[in-house]
């Protein structure tokens, strides 16, 4: 028995018989194998809400830049045909992205500065860093993170006042005299660095007078300290 149709997969193909039996129809072909359209093949689990799908957003200043702050749990369909897709339609466990996740790291390396209140503000040198990363917080918002940082030294001058004062403790000159003097100088007031970023507006460069320095004269001898906070009658 011979038979006419055509091998097309998506078409009806139909022929006669040649001994007078009828028409013979070929239906469709599905290709073997292939999950029906509609089916699971994975759930995946916090996964990135894209905005154009309704998720929200970060807005990261310094970068000047939107980035999805959200997650979702999401169903992967089968299209029937070896393919897949996304079920968009049926997302759910919106939350925001967890603290610590890494938004976007800048590989500038860079410096920071801090303002100087009793020196006028301006710029001074805090810090230098190799490259800033930038993180989602848990709350929808972002923290930075400088990678790399190196602060400027505990101790390092930035300015002062200029002006010298006495300071350190009482000392009573001679004993019993009831006249009482400071036993220490400061070159001024001023500004160094912590050591972690910030700095101290404090006395600069305090020291015992220097040996031989001329305290006063109590009508009856000179007075002089003797470089470590104690004092004498002679230079």
């Amino acid at each position: 028995m011979g038979v006419d149709f055509h091998w097309i997969g998506t078409t009806i193909s139909s022929g006669s018989s040649h001994n007078g039996f009828g028409k013979i129809v070929s239906f469709p072909s599905v290709p073997a194998g292939f999950p029906a359209a509609g089916t699971i093949l994975e759930t995946l689990y916090q996964y990135e809400y894209m905005v154009a799908e309704g998720g929200s957003e970060v807005y990261v200043t310094p970068l000047d830049a939107y980035y999805p702050s959200q997650t979702v749990t999401i169903d992967r369909l089968a299209n029937g045909s070896g393919g897949s897709y996304l079920d968009w339609n049926n997302e759910r466990d919106a939350a925001y992205k967890t603290n610590g996740t890494l938004i976007y790291t800048n590989a500038s390396a860079g410096t920071g500065y801090i303002a100087i209140a009793e020196l006028g503000g301006g710029d001074y040198e805090a810090y230098s860093y190799t490259s800033i990363s930038y993180f989602h917080d848990g709350g929808g918002s972002y923290y930075t993170y400088y990678n790399g940082i190196v602060y400027t030294a505990a101790g390092y001058y930035y300015g002062g006042d200029g002006t010298s004062f006495t300071t350190g403790s009482a000392v009573e000159v001679p004993s019993g005299s009831g006249n009482y003097f400071d036993d220490k100088t400061a070159d001024e007031m001023a500004a160094t660095a912590d050591g972690s970023g910030g700095y101290t507006w404090s006395a600069y460069n305090v020291q015992f007078y220097s040996n031989g320095t001329f305290i006063y004269n109590d009508g009856t001898s000179d007075w002089y300290w003797d470089g470590s906070g104690g004092f004498r009658d002679y230079p």
